[in-house]
């Protein structure tokens, strides 16, 4: 077996704070892409360059590493139903599945002729691919002895990520900067818009109804968004920064867990509960977002003290505002902008 570090250190998170911090959990990884889940202990992980699936038991002290499989043609997106675990192939622009029930594994190819696939996602019997290459969603039938692959959504800006969120199919356009959805219920399926502006979005993950962005617009010095998708017009938070590409997530007991595919290195983060974030929001928003020259903060109970700071974190502005209080930032070149109140809370707005 390959050597793996195991960081066991404890992860540090005060209460009622949005900053979450980063622990290591596996390191000296090969660029990992997507990782899964199959309990709460277990979880597998791609990994590109070595074409290995790793498969990870975080329930001893010392987690333990196994290799289950080798010699692929740089796996990407892993995805699993019943007893099967669906690996993309990118290199071989094909998909592969692995029966984990047997006791000695065997390859089978499912599907050829894919581009540049890097997420798939499954949804009753059918497995939807990302087609980043060629901009598209496809689907098949996993039911089916020979399955055909069939084009769901063209026209898309590079998907590298996919979502299900009840029956909606979320997608990260990568070079759209930009999170779409399509309601698989509908007759004729439509895109939909769900956040734009954001920097080179590049994978996603639900924890009920709020969506985790991995962004990749700052090279090794990328950032973890959030927004919840019921709201009409979702508010981007920050909640954390210094990945090295973030490529995959999976949440398990109120965890993130990340692939850091340049950091090679699987890390994880404690994530608030709904019950917490209302306490620290106490539904505070900011509006109107885009803007042009003015922006102000809803439901704030006190003046409260704040800075604003460009993509790259340079301080741009401070002050103290009030509930509705207009803050002018009709002088600010046009851009993503963060807006920081004293107690932590963060908002992402974008000037045009």
């Amino acid at each position: 077996m390959r050597n793996k570090f195991i960081h066991l250190a404890i992860l540090c998170f005060v209460s009622f704070s949005i900053d979450a911090q980063l622990t290591e959990v596996v390191t000296g990884l090969d660029s990992p892409r997507d990782l899964l889940f199959v309990d709460n202990t277990t979880m597998f992980v791609s990994e590109f360059n070595t074409g290995e699936i790793l498969k990870i038991n975080l329930a001893p002290s010392i987690p333990e590493i196994e290799v289950l499989a080798d010699g692929l043609n740089n796996p990407t997106g892993l995805a699993i139903k019943d007893n099967d675990l669906f690996i993309i192939e990118n290199g071989a622009n094909k998909i592969i599945k692995i029966d984990l029930s047997e006791t000695t594994p065997t390859i089978t190819t499912v599907i050829e002729g894919l581009t540049n696939s890097s997420s798939m996602a499954i949804k009753d019997n059918d497995l939807y691919i990302a087609q980043l290459g060629a901009n598209k969603i496809s689907k098949i039938d996993l039911t089916e002895a020979l399955p055909v692959l069939t084009d769901v959504i063209t026209g898309l800006n590079q998907p590298s990520s996919l979502a299900i969120n009840g029956n909606e199919l979320y997608i990260c356009e990568f070079e759209g900067d930009k999170i779409s959805k399509i309601d698989l219920t509908e007759a004729t399926l439509q895109v939909t818009d769900v956040i734009t502006d954001l920097g080179k979005p590049y994978c996603i993950t639900f924890k009920e109804n709020d969506l985790y962005i991995g962004e990749w617009a700052n090279f090794n010095d990328n950032e973890i968004l959030k927004i919840d998708v019921t709201e009409i017009n979702p508010i981007v938070t920050e909640v954390a920064t210094g990945l090295k590409l973030p490529s995959a997530f999976s949440v398990q007991n109120d965890i993130l867990y990340i692939s850091e595919s340049d950091g090679n290195q699987i890390s994880k983060l404690q994530i608030q509960t709904s019950s917490i974030e209302e306490i620290l929001t106490a539904g505070v928003k900011l509006y109107p977002n885009p803007t042009t020259s003015f922006i102000h903060l809803s439901n704030l109970s006190k003046a409260e003290n704040y800075t604003i700071h460009n993509i790259n974190g340079s301080q741009i502005l401070r002050g103290v505002t009030s509930n509705h209080d207009e803050i002018n930032v009709e002088n600010f070149l046009a851009g993503i902008y963060l807006l920081k109140l004293e107690d932590g809370i963060t908002f992402k707005f974008k000037v045009k």
